[in-house]
């Protein structure tokens, strides 16, 4: 009798934890996410129809570059490490002058379509998603890499 309920038991678990594993995140187009971005930049900053009109195609191209690097890093990622090549200081120096020229381009862009009082709000939901962005990734690597996100640090185990 035992035999056959653990058996159920058994059975049951593993179909629930089946099913758990195929189900897959639905992720939206790009043209839904632009939307997305356009509706809530517009009712957050109160724009005017001129104002939507020349965010839509920034926010389009803005988009587009995120799905491009997003793809680009599922393709580096199914690749095997010894595959992988290793940047040196002067190409990572140069990713992030090119990461930090497009920033400057972009909110030069929203500079010139906002007025001053919705740059500074725009500049403020900015700072506070960057803050939400680094204790989110703060928070996914200490789990992942060691004590406190430290990869050279050894973890003291009493210590944390």
């Amino acid at each position: 009798m035992k035999k056959i309920l653990l058996l159920a038991v058994f059975i049951i678990s593993s179909t629930v934890f089946s099913q758990k594993r195929q189900h897959q995140k639905n992720e939206l187009s790009t043209e839904q996410k632009t939307q997305l971005m356009i509706k809530k930049l517009s009712i957050d900053l109160d724009l005017s129809s001129k104002q939507i009109a020349k965010i839509t195609p920034i926010m389009v191209d803005k988009a587009t570059k995120m799905e491009a690097k997003k793809a680009e890093f599922k393709s580096k990622r199914g690749e095997h490490k010894q595959d992988r090549k290793i940047l040196s200081s002067d190409d990572k120096f140069k990713m992030a002058m090119a990461h930090i020229e497009e920033q400057e381009a972009f909110q030069n862009k929203m500079k010139n379509i906002l007025n001053k009082d919705q740059y500074a709000t725009w500049k403020e939901m900015h700072k506070k998603h960057g803050q939400k962005r680094k204790a989110m990734f703060s928070h996914k690597k200490k789990g992942h890499k060691g004590c406190n996100g430290k990869r050279d640090q050894k973890c003291d185990k009493s210590a944390a």
